[in-house]
């Protein structure tokens, strides 16, 4: 959608990112701050509907024809599997809502996940006379890797789906995907994966996988308000039209444009996923978004893996001398792109995310655990005043309870 032509993104460099203040930003697993291409796609489209209202509508909606095929790309689907979301929690609450689910039918959840990927399964089950099953997180955290002799105990007993995230938020563990997926194959269950916790800046397909949820301001790098879902082929058919919209069906849009005796109630759903897209998308999140993903393709995902990993590293040797226990070491296959730390316990976690955002260093504490998630526009110059902020900070923040009771 955005002609990148005069845009030459570069790994370890912030030059497409002018305006951002920050020293050091480690926050992409909350939200990433937009490129220079992804604000100047977003002001395309509002200044071409500024100028031409809706008459700008059809052309931005063929657009996004594109965007789909971009996305499907990214994650190896075929065409015709990709339905645009605001976010991943409405293609979570898709999925769960829409199922064709026979009472009794069992859901396979993981404890601790993110509550986008748990929530709606519940409310479903609450619903439908569902049975969710939680696998202890500590299957996962082994130190000699995943156990997954639980998951395949739980599958002989008849799963209806398996839900997992790409990567737990708050350790920074990249789960097992492709071992998941071979076993739920083998055992006739469905797999929904949650993918906004790395996808972007991580490879990741979709081979075995029913339904994919993801958003777009994370590491993909695209606005708020944007994100997918992707839908198996094979598991089209498995999903009710229960939030249907009047844009899900074929023709929709024929009473606006062929004139009288085009209103019709009875149509058939659209082709492939993008029946679930049942009304007006944001035009200009899905612009920014597509421009986003278009600079992934030029940098490549195994690329900015690699650097991120690298950056990870560096920043877990400081972490070390600092006294914070990292949560999955640079020797673990497990390492995401996501770091998490804990923090010494005479340190108030909670006073440490402020101190270090007002000397410039942006990152979070998901669950009570430091997080820094950098992304390709980071440079390994930033490590050492991360490493010095950090420091100064503990220091500081140890000395505070003692300075507050002799006051």
């Amino acid at each position: 959608m955005t002609d990148l032509a005069t845009a030459k993104p570069r790994i370890g460099t912030r030059e497409l990112f002018p305006a951002l203040e920050l020293v050091a930003y480690l926050n992409h697993g909350a939200c990433s701050p937009p490129s220079e291409p992804v604000r100047k796609a977003v002001a395309q489209v509002m200044d071409d509907f500024s100028r031409r209202g809706i008459q700008a509508g059809p052309e931005w909606a063929e657009r996004r024809a594109g965007l789909r095929l971009r996305i499907a790309k990214l994650i190896g689907a075929p065409a015709g599997s990709i339905a645009l979301m605001p976010n991943t929690s409405n293609g979570v609450a898709l999925v769960a809502s829409s199922l064709k689910w026979k009472a009794g039918d069992r859901i396979l959840l993981i404890e601790r996940d993110f509550p986008t990927n748990v929530c709606p399964w519940l409310e479903a089950a609450k619903r439908l006379e569902l049975e969710p099953v939680f696998l202890p997180w500590a299957d996962f955290t082994q130190p000699a890797g995943c156990d997954l002799s639980r998951l395949e105990g739980e599958l002989r007993r008849g799963v209806r789906v398996v839900v997992i995230s790409l990567t737990h938020f708050s350790s920074g563990l990249r789960l097992p995907v492709e071992s998941i997926a071979r076993m739920c194959k083998a055992a006739g269950a469905e797999l929904f994966v949650d993918a906004i916790q790395g996808l972007g800046a991580m490879p990741f397909a979709v081979d075995g996988i029913d339904y994919v949820a993801c958003g777009g301001h994370k590491w993909l790098m695209g606005p708020t308000g944007t994100g997918f879902l992707y839908v198996s082929p094979e598991r089209l058919d498995s999903l009710a039209p229960v939030l249907a919209g009047w844009l899900s069906y074929e023709g929709a849009t024929d009473l606006l444009r062929l004139g009288e005796g085009h209103l019709d109630y009875h149509r058939p759903l659209r082709a492939g996923a993008v029946r679930f897209e049942g009304g007006t998308l944001n035009a200009p999140g899905f612009a920014g978004l597509d421009a986003a993903i278009a600079l992934l393709e030029i940098l490549q995902v195994q690329a900015i893996h690699v650097h991120v990993l690298d950056y990870l590293e560096r920043l877990e040797r400081g972490l070390a001398r600092l006294g914070l226990e990292v949560l999955v070491p640079a020797n673990d296959p497990r390492r995401s792109c996501v770091l998490c730390a804990i923090v010494p316990p005479d340190v108030d976690a909670t006073s440490l995310i402020p101190w270090l955002h007002a000397r410039g260093v942006s990152c979070s504490l998901p669950d009570g655990r430091l997080r820094f998630c950098p992304h390709w526009p980071n440079s390994f110059d930033e490590v050492p005043y991360v490493l010095d902020a950090l420091d100064e900070g503990l220091r500081e923040l140890r000395r505070a309870p003692a300075c507050r009771q002799t006051a």
